[in-house]
């Protein structure tokens, strides 16, 4: 979309598996009285509060479910540790696991059963992460940049995949760099398309602004990348998660705005946030929009 003083990159909204999370999640709260989730469904506040609003109950542990409750597995994948003591009280179970995120559960335990050690790029802390982890039982090791693949311990044989959001070339980096310390390397791409996909026309659009405005939750790893990749192509650029974040003194007169957003960034949020760029446009440059 087009209008004087900014533009706004194409092919916005959730990704397959985001909308997926979301279109099960509301189904449940329609079908039952008691829907939960532990930790966040999605890494977007706007949306899982819009969720919480319908019914949906967000918890710490499995213990907070009662037996006659119904639990959603979140997006990011949840350990199957867990899972088995949600079958084990009876509860409800309802996967929401998005199929990216399945896929790279299932290649680290093929990569383990194949007794390679098991490396994995992306960022510790992240529920992603620590759910692939819990497929192999713990035994593997997360590498969140080149200078942990040179610390790595030396190993004959191995498997690298990588967080579904933290593909690129940054992957491509460190899987040279491991093929050339390890014997017996095997390399498993198992980044989401969706994001790399993302990433190429945000920067197009970098291309054409001066400044950036990406929408979406401070927690997700997809949306702070693509702050990342917007920076990398010399335009200043901002995350903001709602409409309020935006700051009037970003803008200066004449300089073009772009505005992206992450995968789980609802369009709501997008045209809240696009209808207050505009809103500070035509207040600071004395012009309508259209």
């Amino acid at each position: 979309m087009v209008a004087k003083g900014y533009l706004k990159a194409k092919g916005l909204g959730f990704c397959p598996g985001v909308r997926r999370a979301i279109k099960l999640a509301e189904a449940a709260l329609r079908r039952y009285e008691k829907v939960f989730v532990i930790g966040d469904l999605i890494h977007n506040e706007g949306e899982v509060e819009r969720l919480k609003e319908l019914g949906l109950r967000i918890v710490g542990t499995i213990e907070e479910i009662p037996e006659d409750g119904c639990m959603l597995i979140r997006a990011h994948g949840s350990p199957p540790q867990l899972i088995e003591k949600a079958k084990e009280k009876g509860i409800k179970i309802i996967d929401c696991t998005c199929s990216r995120v399945r896929r790279a559960q299932m290649t680290a335990l093929k990569l383990s059963k194949e007794e390679r050690y098991v490396l994995i790029f992306g960022d510790r802390e992240h529920p992603e992460v620590q759910g692939i982890l819990s497929y192999i039982k713990g035994k593997g090791w997360v590498i969140e940049d080149e200078e942990g693949a040179l610390n790595l311990p030396l190993v004959d044989k191995a498997g690298f995949l990588c967080q579904t959001t933290k593909g690129g070339e940054k992957f491509l980096r460190i899987a040279r760099l491991l093929s050339e310390r390890i014997k017996d390397f095997k390399f498993e791409d198992t980044s989401c398309p969706e994001v790399e996909k993302r990433r190429t026309t945000s920067q197009e659009l970098a291309k054409e602004v001066e400044i950036m405005v990406i929408v979406g939750g401070t927690r997700s790893a997809n949306t702070k990348r693509l702050k990342e990749a917007c920076e990398e192509m010399g335009v200043k650029s901002y995350l903001v998660e709602r409409a309020d974040d935006v700051k009037e003194e970003w803008f200066e007169e004449g300089k073009k705005v772009g505005i992206t957003a992450g995968l789980s960034t609802p369009l709501w949020e997008i045209k809240e946030v696009e209808e207050k760029v505009r809103e500070i446009i035509d207040k600071r440059w004395g012009r309508k929009s259209p």
